[in-house]
């Protein structure tokens, strides 16, 4: 096989086997953090609805990453937690080829160093390898977003209703995936208004409008009255240029350690997205901006950022939404680098390929090394959590319920607990005796004052609390009566 065409498939390659490293050798099923242990949970409500009509009711997020999950599960015995994972994996792999699409809408002479440059900057990218095999949404949003934002520039140019129906699709399930995606699409969106005005393609409005209603008539039916929850949000309400300055957080007992503003920039250099980022920065020259769509791009990427910076929030996860626009961004400066070396070693007489090779490998080898520290701490979560689950299970069914603030998610994936959370009022119906599973650091240090902080003193004032084990990394297991 032909060099040119290892390096044109080896995205897909470096997906696969990452995939089956962590699923195959692992055993990572996807499951760590709270928000992975809501979708499955609300997942399996889904496929409870599907299969017997029992409504899930509402849950925080938009519904289609689960209702997906659900879906397929159908089609794989019931397994929603294998699905839901698939799902992600896919998407990363979806993502990827909008991506390499885009750079050759944008870039058409670049050619075969697009699919080398993309493994390197994305697919190696230890914050998107993370993202690519855990039970999140947000993967399924960057292949959605990415997709649309191609079809946007394919409508551009050729004005087909094909292609105004997928980029509808696959913007209106970006944006029920992740609200989020609604920012990052909001300047290609006006674009697109301005070539269906100038093309008078009014027609295709239509059709396309219908088919929007039709894919957000599943988001009003699941959600119902919080289909607009989201507007509610502290963090979105608290939005103020002042946050640019701050760092602290919206309940006001966090501090992070940078601003606002110098945060949302890390996405440049942190080597958690491409650890030559920052070098890339100053590789930018003026002919660059002369590429109206990497411009418009790049104008989008930084209107996410500017927004973000407006909360009093910094999360990696919401910071990450930028990176596959930023990773188009980087393109140009990184082919700049990239010629220039090719000159400079051209005159190695003989050499040439082989330099060339080594270099690639080298960067290759570096991002490993990162993505061990990534694969690691994945890792020793969900092991950290199945070992707390199998201790609480020795206790299953002397005690039937438990109460718990920060870890409802693993009980409810790995127990058969009736599990009730603090933030909810019903802990004060729950019959004793019960079990209590706290950790006091993280209390103290983030939510003293707060309703979860009342609610346990309440407990300690109610009842009759006695410790029964020490448990890992400062969590406390007590029995309550």
């Amino acid at each position: 096989m032909k060099l040119e065409r290892i390096i044109r498939i080896l995205p897909y390659l470096i997906i696969v086997c990452f995939y089956i490293l962590n699923y195959g050798f692992f055993d990572f099923n996807g499951l760590y953090g709270q928000d992975a242990h809501i979708y499955l949970q609300y997942s399996e409500k889904i496929l409870a609805f599907l299969k017997e009509g029992i409504h899930p009711g509402d849950y925080h997020w938009p519904v289609y990453y689960p209702l997906l999950g659900a879906v397929l599960s159908l089609f794989f015995g019931g397994n929603v937690l294998f699905t839901l994972q698939l799902v992600t994996v896919l998407s990363f792999a979806g993502a990827t080829y909008f991506l390499i699409r885009l750079l050759h809408l944008l870039f058409p002479n670049a050619n075969s160093f697009i699919s080398l440059f993309v493994s390197l900057c994305w697919c190696c990218s230890p914050f998107m390898l993370r993202l690519s095999i855990v039970v999140m949404s947000d993967m399924m949003s960057f292949c959605c977003m990415l997709g649309a934002i191609y079809y946007i520039f394919r409508y551009a140019k050729e004005t087909t209703t094909t292609h105004f129906l997928l980029l509808t699709m696959l913007g209106c399930l970006a944006v029920l995936t992740r609200y989020q995606m609604g920012i990052l699409l909001f300047i290609p969106l006006c674009y697109l208004v301005g070539v269906i005005v100038k093309k008078r393609a009014y027609v295709d409005i239509v059709v396309g409008g219908l088919l929007a209603i039709l894919l957000f008539l599943p988001h009003f039916y699941f959600k119902g009255g919080g289909a607009f929850s989201f507007s509610e949000n502290p963090d979105l309400q608290g939005w103020s240029i002042l946050n640019f300055f701050g760092n602290q957080a919206t309940n006001e007992q966090v501090f992070y350690k940078y601003p606002n503003i110098v945060y949302v920039c890390s996405i440049f250099v942190h080597p958690g997205f491409f650890f030559l980022g920052g070098g890339l920065i100053f590789c930018w020259r003026q002919q660059d901006f002369s590429n109206k769509e990497w411009l418009l791009l790049g104008a989008s990427m930084g209107v996410y950022l500017l927004f973000f910076a407006g909360i009093k929030l910094q999360n990696d996860r919401i910071l990450s939404a930028a990176f596959p626009l930023l990773t188009i961004v980087f393109f140009p400066a990184f082919k700049r680098c990239q010629d220039y070396l090719n000159t400079r070693l051209m005159n190695w007489d003989g050499k040439f390929k082989g330099v060339q090779i080594g270099g690639v490998c080298f960067l290759f080898f570096v991002l490993g090394l990162l993505n061990v520290y990534t694969v690691n701490w994945y890792l020793e979560l969900q092991r950290f959590e199945k070992g707390v689950c199998q201790q609480l299970n020795t206790y299953f069914p002397t005690y039937q319920h438990l109460i718990t603030f920060g870890m409802e998610g693993p009980i409810y994936s790995y127990t058969d607990y009736q599990v009730h959370q603090i933030s909810e009022a019903i802990v004060e119906k729950v019959e004793s005796p019960t079990l209590l599973l706290l950790n006091d650091n993280m209390l103290n240090a983030s939510f003293k004052g707060s309703v979860y902080d009342q609610r346990i003193r309440a407990i300690y004032a109610d009842f009759e609390v006695d410790e029964l084990e020490q448990l890992a990394k400062g969590w406390v297991l007590y029995e309550v009566r």
